[in-house]
């Protein structure tokens, strides 16, 4: 009779290995759709990693937005940081504070270390390149379009155009995908870029590398707008009258 009990036996074949899963975070995605992830892997309780994205201290990442007034709390400072990437994590002793800590360091090393100097000569925060780049990638269906976006974009802030961007409305009410109301676009919100002049106050999403690619090295174009068709299909116009022409014939 051996001395082993079964799980010890196990154990000692396994050389103590702890499980792992392979984690991967698609670009565009949100604070909340990454702890929708994780909740359907088990390795949170729903709502786990959106509570310390909220309340857990990240102050060691010094290039997380310190002005906090206005961000939708739904993602706290952390969203648009997290390096949408394939991670391996142990199922045994999941923590979400380390897992959080662990995307910003994969940020930090992917995107503001190699970009820093790029960062520094477009004259804009990292956090309002970081912010664009998730209006840029939320906006688009591919990355042949986002540098021409980002040129739009950024002619009409610096125009003090709105930028009547509608994933920020819908991001700071929670719609998902579905689509807004009237009365949406008449929330009051820094979010609500029908409405307000400028960015968000921070990012919507985590952005891909091309986005923020486009956000550092926009495209100059005639345009100040354009659309997507029902086949995903984008219009550009140069004036408003051209954009609702594009409406009527696209948006049927």
């Amino acid at each position: 009779q051996s001395s082993m009990d079964t799980p010890a036996i196990i154990g000692a074949l396994k050389g103590g290995k702890t499980q792992q899963e392979v984690i991967t975070i698609p670009e565009g995605y949100t604070v909340e759709d990454i702890d929708a992830l994780l909740a359907k892997k088990g390795l949170i309780q729903p709502g786990d990693l959106v509570h310390c994205a909220q309340t857990c201290d990240f102050s060691s990442f010094a290039f997380l937005p310190k002005d906090t007034a206005d961000l939708a709390p739904r993602g706290g400072k952390v969203e648009g940081y997290l390096y949408p990437d394939t991670y391996y994590v142990e199922t045994d002793n999941f923590v979400p504070k380390f897992f959080i800590e662990r995307l910003l360091s994969t940020f930090k090393a992917k995107v503001l270390d190699p970009d820093a100097a790029d960062i520094k000569a477009s004259g804009r925060s990292a956090n309002d390149i970081v912010t664009m780049a998730s209006l840029i990638e939320k906006e688009t269906r591919n990355a042949d379009e986002r540098p021409t976006v980002s040129g739009i974009l950024w002619k009409r802030l610096d125009q003090h155009m709105t930028l009547g961007v509608d994933a920020a409305v819908r991001y700071v009410l929670d719609r998902g995908n579905q689509p807004i109301t009237a009365s949406d676009l008449q929330v009051e919100s820094p979010y609500n870029l029908r409405k307000e002049q400028g960015l968000p106050p921070g990012p919507i999403a985590s952005p891909s590398l091309s986005s923020i690619e486009a956000a550092l090295h926009p495209q100059a174009s005639p345009y100040f707008y354009y659309l997507h068709d029902s086949n995903g299909n984008i219009h550009y116009a140069v004036t408003n009258d051209e954009q609702n022409a594009n409406r009527a014939k696209y948006l049927q």
